[in-house]
């Protein structure tokens, strides 16, 4: 033991226990004594009327229970193991009554200014608020639970909380983390997994009221505008995080409200995402499958999948390496190559059957870019990838609508002595182009490209045949 004990004889049964409880954990998890992976305690102490218990190659269960010896701790005496109701001894030391009287004089406190020199220093007194915003992160960062059976849902390790403080700047340990977690869900609705001591983490509980402060009003409405357009562009990963902060968002709108007659919620209910075509139900699309490609995206990792093409009823074996997403109106769809392949395509995620991540890094084609890629009229599943020069010719209302919203910045008019208007523009050649200029009957004629006048007048026909 590097730095020894330093705390009296009245803990040793529970330091004893505690020590057989590491030791039985170490060898569920199959461990070695001896081992350069056997736990070994490096320090075990008191402080501020609590057990102390520092710990090498601790596990998250034997974390756990360290901390519930530690809060133990606080309902043993010090001195003769007897039990105590509460803390007693200024917060200095854990006493029974006898020996609170015996140690009054030794366990009280006398707060001096510290001086070197002869000079004062004035000790730093952001310690407490550092806390403070570290354990308000903290509970930003834990996940709402979305079910009622504590054995569903996704839970939150304290190594896991403990790496994402530590890269927003809270230097923490694992140890300090457990204890805060346990200190807050006395206060707020946290529960603890305790079932598998393998697998302790903590959440939010299902409707969990969140009122952490921290929030201003602009943010808490930019937050549930968020969950009502962006979600499906989420991560489940990220989005179960955000659980919280979401929750925290709607209770800070109900509360300015109420308290403060700001109507800023009301926002909410007055703006509205319409989609400019024939609204159609989304595709059902599993969760599972959803998660794991977006997942696959996040951390550039190449996936297997099992794909159904679009026409096809037969089911084909894929490599892909994900790019991006897209969400085309009701539709989500992967951006990636297949195989060793240089070009990008467009996967629907409704059409995957099966996926599984594989642990090969995702290559991009060479000079691929998702936005370039777009303006080239990707998303709007371009037909040879290259632009045109179209001319049409247009009532007017269709020429008012475009002069409104153009085709392309180079669009020009010419007004024509029928009344009709002659539009030329630059455009992507794409499907949706397609059924753009079919979707406006007869209101439009396509002059040129010759290529594509044919093939809007064939389908046209076609279309007229249909109704003979």
């Amino acid at each position: 033991m590097s730095y020894g004990f330093d705390c009296d004889d009245g803990w040793f049964n529970l330091i004893w226990t505690l020590s057989q409880k590491i030791e039985d954990s170490a060898r569920q998890a199959g461990l070695e004594p001896q081992s350069n992976a056997w736990p070994e305690a490096i320090q075990v102490k008191q402080k501020m009327g609590t057990l102390r218990f520092y710990l090498d190659n601790s596990t998250e269960a034997m974390t756990a229970l360290i901390c519930k010896a530690e809060e133990d701790s606080t309902k043993i005496c010090e001195i003769c193991g007897n039990s105590v109701s509460t803390m007693r001894g200024f917060g200095v030391k854990t006493l029974c009554n006898k020996h609170e009287q015996e140690n009054l004089l030794e366990t009280s406190v006398i707060r001096k200014t510290p001086v070197c020199d002869g000079k004062r220093i004035n000790m730093p007194k952001n310690e407490k608020t550092s806390t403070l915003l570290r354990q308000w992160e903290m509970m930003r960062m834990l996940t709402v639970s979305r079910y009622d059976n504590k054995q569903d849902g996704r839970w939150d390790k304290a190594s896991e909380i403990t790496a994402k403080l530590n890269d927003a700047g809270y230097t923490v340990s694992v140890r300090t983390v457990q204890r805060d977690l346990k200190e807050l869900s006395e206060i707020f609705p946290i529960e603890l997994n305790d079932k598998n001591p393998r697998d302790y983490g903590w959440r939010w509980i299902k409707d969990a009221n969140l009122n952490i402060p921290g929030m201003s009003v602009s943010e808490a409405l930019a937050m549930r505008l968020v969950e009502m357009h962006l979600k499906q562009l989420l991560p489940t990963a990220m989005l179960d995080g955000l659980q919280g902060v979401f929750g925290l968002a709607k209770t800070k709108l109900d509360e300015v409200e109420k308290h403060n007659n700001n109507h800023s919620k009301d926002w909410l209910n007055k703006v509205r995402v319409v989609q400019p075509g024939q609204t159609l139900l989304p595709p059902r699309v599993n969760q599972d499958i959803q998660s794991d490609i977006y997942r696959a995206v996040l951390e550039n990792h190449q996936l297997s999948v099992s794909y159904n093409a679009a026409g096809s009823k037969e089911i084909k074996e894929y490599v892909l390496h994900p790019l991006g997403i897209i969400m085309r109106g009701s539709v989500s769809y992967l951006v990636a190559s297949a195989w060793d392949y240089p070009d990008a395509r467009l996967y629907a995620l409704h059409r995957f059957s099966k996926v599984t991540i594989l642990d090969s890094a995702a290559k991009a084609p060479n000079g691929f870019n998702l936005d370039k890629a777009i303006a080239c009229g990707f998303a709007d599943f371009a037909h040879r990838g290259e632009t045109i020069q179209l001319e049409i010719r247009c009532e007017e209302w269709v020429a008012a609508y475009l002069a409104e919203t153009p085709l392309s910045a180079d669009q020009t008019a010419k007004e024509e002595a029928n009344g009709w208007i002659r539009l030329t523009a630059t455009v992507n050649d794409t499907w949706q182009l397609r059924w753009w200029l079919m979707g406006q009957g007869a209101g439009i004629e396509v002059c040129a490209p010759a290529t594509l006048r044919a093939e809007i007048k064939a389908a046209l026909i076609d279309a007229v045949n249909s109704y003979a």
